[in-house]
């Protein structure tokens, strides 16, 4: 029932190879929304040094977005950050146990989440734990479904990668139970 992931990162940057400082990501059905049990859910924020080492990269108009309109979110991000190849590691293990590569990986695009990410995995010198041919986009399904994204409630904590994967979740089962000939999956 629930073999979907709604995977959001947060960036220090907009570019391939930017530095990604959280991953959090909820196990969901499309038509039921987020699974409750135990371990459902994943987040780690990553330590940015670590990922400077590799060879990830920063923005400066990034990071001062994050400084005028987030400094408390981005002073989370970094209190109990952990060292990038560990965080990617317990993702892999993480997403392995809720059924790995034939799980279903939304993003808010997959050029961004996914695509961010992957960049993250290749400067690690990891495989990507999901198979790329089961990457959903949020932003297309709320495009053929117009309305939906504006009138989806969402969180003052925007950029918590949980909360903001909960928005997404919540979009994506009011576009099911809205529109019953969306295919399901």
């Amino acid at each position: 029932m629930f073999k979907h992931i709604m995977l959001d990162i947060e960036t220090l940057g907009d570019k391939s190879n930017s530095v990604v400082t959280s991953i959090g990501a909820v196990v969901f059905d499309p038509l039921v929304g987020p699974s409750m049990e135990n371990g459902s859910r994943f987040y780690e924020t990553i330590d940015l040094q670590s990922s400077l080492d590799l060879g990830l990269k920063v923005t400066g108009s990034t990071i001062k977005w994050w400084l005028c309109n987030n400094p408390e979110t981005l002073r989370k991000m970094f209190e109990l950050a952990r060292p990038v190849k560990e965080v990617l590691e317990d993702f892999t293990a993480w997403l392995n146990s809720h059924g790995g590569r034939n799980l279903h990986l939304w993003g808010k695009s997959p050029r961004f989440d996914e695509g961010k990410l992957q960049d993250v995995y290749d400067a690690a010198g990891m495989s990507v734990p999901w198979d790329f041919r089961k990457e959903l986009d949020v932003r297309t399904l709320m495009h053929r479904h117009p309305g939906i994204w504006e009138t989806t409630p969402k969180s003052v904590d925007a950029h918590d990668p949980i909360v903001d994967a909960l928005t997404q979740i919540n979009a994506v089962v009011r576009a099911h139970t809205l529109n019953p000939n969306i295919p399901q999956l």
